[in-house]
């Protein structure tokens, strides 16, 4: 496998840059791509999230739904009113990183993109996705831009890379009382998702990865069940030299998730996927540090009846442990 610098000193692939966005040659990437929706009981969400992938020339040429055993009419949905669209039943909850892996053994392209399925796309937004890919293929991993529906920016696509002074923010409660500033360095500060940039971390809100990079980093960590492996991924593709990136002119609109659950056990579940992240990627004094600090940020936000915390503090011995590993 060529390595990515010889990948962007040898790509043939035209491109130029025209206010902020990179354009391509041509009407359309000649590249294919296997467009993957994890869903799990997402019976009001899927269809508008899959009429607008139909749409799109790039993401319709093979879509790819793995059902989480779902307990709703998902599944229905997909089978009554897209049978282009491939369906995958799990009969089990597989959680996030094993059902992408599941997925993308059935995929042909020559990228893999994951869509959330509270996501609507907005326009062709995973061509403009792929044109920025075959542009700049040193990236690796690519992501796009969310946005509400009234059009106002969200910060979810991306983030800077998780770090102990990042820990120290949150363990403080800086982050929280200074939200995009130096003093919540992972938001990447007052940056609105507006220009093309390379980031530490693409989420898997929407995330474009060559597939011959998903082969060689073994797809998602499935350690995670859900939460932080496309942290991981993002981290371990940067280790191998990949620069992810984001491209402003794929836009998404995302109503629901955001960067953190509201829920106990949503922040439970991120939480833990945290701690499974420092534990698998940090050494151990910084592994201590990180743990530490994450635990002392969850009590600061408990104390002060913060929604969802109080659960989290009381189930600290679960989550700082992170996801048991899986059998290899």
């Amino acid at each position: 496998m060529q390595t990515p610098t010889e990948i962007a000193r040898t790509t043939s692939t035209a491109a130029q840059t025209h206010g902020g966005h990179v354009v391509m040659d041509g009407a359309a990437p000649a590249a294919l791509v296997s467009t993957i929706v994890v869903t799990y009981n997402n019976e009001r969400q899927i269809a508008d999230c899959l009429t607008a992938l139909s749409a799109d020339p790039a993401a319709a040429r093979h879509i790819i739904v793995i059902d989480n055993a779902s307990a709703d009419g998902t599944t229905a949905i997909v089978e009554e009113s897209f049978p282009d669209v491939q369906l995958i039943r799990s009969p089990e909850n597989l959680g996030f990183a094993r059902a992408c892996n599941a997925a993308a053994l059935h995929g042909t392209g020559d990228y893999v993109v994951f869509v959330n399925p509270d996501t609507v796309l907005q326009g062709a937004a995973i061509t403009e996705l792929l044109r920025f890919a075959e542009s700049r293929p040193v990236g690796g991993i690519y992501g796009g831009r969310a946005v509400t529906a009234d059009g106002r920016p969200r910060m979810e696509s991306c983030f800077a890379p998780p770090s102990v002074w990042g820990n120290l923010c949150f363990g403080t409660g800086l982050s929280t009382a200074f939200p995009r500033s130096r003093l919540d360095p992972e938001s990447l500060g007052r940056w609105d998702r507006d220009s093309v940039r390379e980031v530490g971390v693409v989420t898997g809100m929407l995330m474009l990865v060559r597939r011959d990079l998903w082969e060689q980093l073994g797809g998602f960590d499935e350690d995670f069940f859900m939460y932080a492996e496309d942290v991981d991924i993002s981290l371990r593709a940067a280790q191998l030299g990949y620069r992810p990136c984001i491209t402003p002119a794929a836009v998404v609109v995302h109503e629901g998730g955001g960067s953190a659950p509201s829920t106990g056990t949503g922040r439970v579940l991120l939480l833990t996927g945290r701690a499974t992240l420092i534990r698998k990627q940090w050494s151990p004094l910084r592994r201590t540090a990180g743990i530490s600090l994450l635990v002392l940020g969850v009590g600061l936000r408990a104390a002060a009846g913060r929604d969802g915390w109080r659960q989290a503090w009381h189930e600290r011995g679960q989550w700082m442990q992170g996801y048991p590993r899986r059998a290899r």
